[in-house]
């Protein structure tokens, strides 16, 4: 995000490559400078400066398309930009031009977006929930502050700098907290959101406290074939408790473009969230984390990953589409020293309850009971097995509680004979706006299908109804 920031300000000040046409005074190029900010025309603002520019100004659309709506509002708000030229003064071939300036302020709107965006996101993330369109959620929430929202005016005054050259009047350097008018003060709500986040992390307790721990593996192979090499160089656990390893990427090829993948991590015989995907070009190396975001680890009373066993893809572009894989493969390490006799694996908690929802030759699916969360509102904890021979996954779709319909974060991987947790959350704001105190009957969609096999018909597809 704050690559995106920082490409949005630069952008602000020099955009396009227009030609270059000046006011006859300089209050008429600082004019036209500034209806061009509010047009977001960017050749309009460029033939107002003196030979300032800035040759990627195309990237900034695409980069902004992960919040693209946002981005649009910024723009219309930039319609809204008044200003009064308060003084001009000239002397020879220099100026200077003094400037008042009103525009919406974004940064209220914006904190507010990505705090709420940040806690459905956690929500997925500890839920194990791996298909949520995350960009579709983000639009969705900025839709829905942007239309209940009240804009705030922010001011600014200015003093620009203009030379006269050719008979024409130039901008010779762009104030540096123009951005701040033209993108409508956003870097700020991205920086009290980051304030605002860390501090509620404290105050629930989330400051880092424990001592970091390092596992004693060290640069083990996982495999090395005439493509490419995959290498566990270290692993540990930090200060926040996040467990993660890194790892090397070798292509050894001499003009293919590789992607090393882990598609699949399971820990001390439990699937757990940990991915990695790494593109690494001809004949180059890179160092990628392969990090485990997962309370399923928690859940299970697991301290450290004894036992990994991580699923690998290599391929290029043409076999990833074409389900072509360079290599294939599972791969079991042991980061803290453990044989494989002395790793324990947890059997499932006891939350309370065993109903049985699904149990055939494809998969068991048992819910173990539930509880209210801060989050969520609503939290089920399950039971997953894969008991196929098939890579499938799992999902909840079409939930309703009390025959309204809420939004359900749920969603899991198995490759054959894997076992997991499921987290399955609910929207709490679907709650309260339903007027839901309590959950007497969920129903959902349950859709069982083959990962491999995208075009096959579901394994199951069936609908369930639970009383909590």
């Amino acid at each position: 995000m704050k690559k995106i920031i920082a490409l949005l300000l630069a952008l602000a000040l020099v955009l396009g490559l227009a030609g270059c046409t000046g006011g006859p005074k300089p209050e008429d190029t600082v004019k036209a400078f500034i209806e061009g900010m509010q047009a977001y025309d960017f050749e309009a603002m460029q033939a107002c400066l003196d030979g300032q520019t800035f040759e990627e100004g195309d990237l900034m659309e695409g980069d902004l398309g992960e919040i693209g709506s946002l981005y649009d509002h910024m723009k219309a708000a930039a319609g809204d930009i008044a200003y009064n030229i308060v003084n001009t003064s000239v002397n020879g071939d220099a100026a200077t031009v003094a400037v008042n300036m009103e525009y919406t302020d974004l940064a209220p709107l914006t904190q507010e977006i990505f705090m709420e965006y940040f806690t459905k996101l956690f929500a997925t993330m500890f839920t194990g929930s791996e298909d949520t369109d995350y960009e579709a959620v983000l639009n969705g929430i900025i839709e829905e502050k942007i239309a209940g929202s009240t804009p705030a005016r922010g001011q600014e005054s200015f003093v620009f700098d203009l030379k006269k050259a050719d008979k024409e009047w130039k901008i010779a350097e762009v104030p540096e907290r123009i951005a701040v008018v033209l993108t409508g003060n956003l870097e700020k709500g991205i920086d009290d959101f980051s304030e605002a986040f860390s501090g509620s992390f404290e105050d629930e307790g989330w400051s880092s406290s424990a001592d970091p721990i390092d596992f004693p593996i060290e640069n083990e192979v996982l495999f090395d074939n005439e493509y490419g090499r995959m290498t566990v160089v270290s692993g540990g656990i930090d200060e926040w408790g996040s467990t993660s390893f890194k790892v090397l990427c070798d292509n050894k090829t001499a003009d293919k473009s590789l992607t090393f993948n882990v598609y699949s991590v399971t820990v001390n015989g439990w699937v757990v969230s940990g991915w990695l995907n790494e593109e690494v070009a001809p004949g180059k190396s890179s160092t990628a984390e392969l990090g485990i975001y997962d309370s399923t680890m928690e859940d299970l009373g697991i301290e450290t990953p004894d036992k990994m066993e991580l699923s690998v893809q290599l391929y290029d572009e043409d076999g990833w589409w074409n389900d072509e894989y360079l290599l294939e493969d599972t791969f079991t390490i042991y980061p803290t020293g453990l044989s494989e006799a002395q790793v324990l694996i947890p059997d499932a908690p006891d939350y309370g309850k065993h109903d049985v929802l699904v149990d055939d030759d494809i998969l068991e699916f048992v819910i173990l009971g539930e509880e209210e969360d801060d989050f969520y509102g609503l939290l089920l904890r399950g039971y997953v097995r894969n008991k196929s021979d098939r890579f499938i996954g799992v999902s909840w779709d079409d939930t309703s509680v009390n025959d309204c319909m809420v939004s359900c974060y749920f969603s899991a991987e198995l490759l054959p004979g894997q076992q997991t947790l499921a987290h399955i959350a609910f929207d709490k704001d679907d709650f309260e706006n339903n007027d839901i105190e309590e959950a007497e009957k969920i129903e959902f969609k349950m859709t069982v299908s083959d990962r491999v096999h995208w075009d096959e018909d579901p394994l199951l597809e069936e609908t369930f109804v639970y009383e909590p």
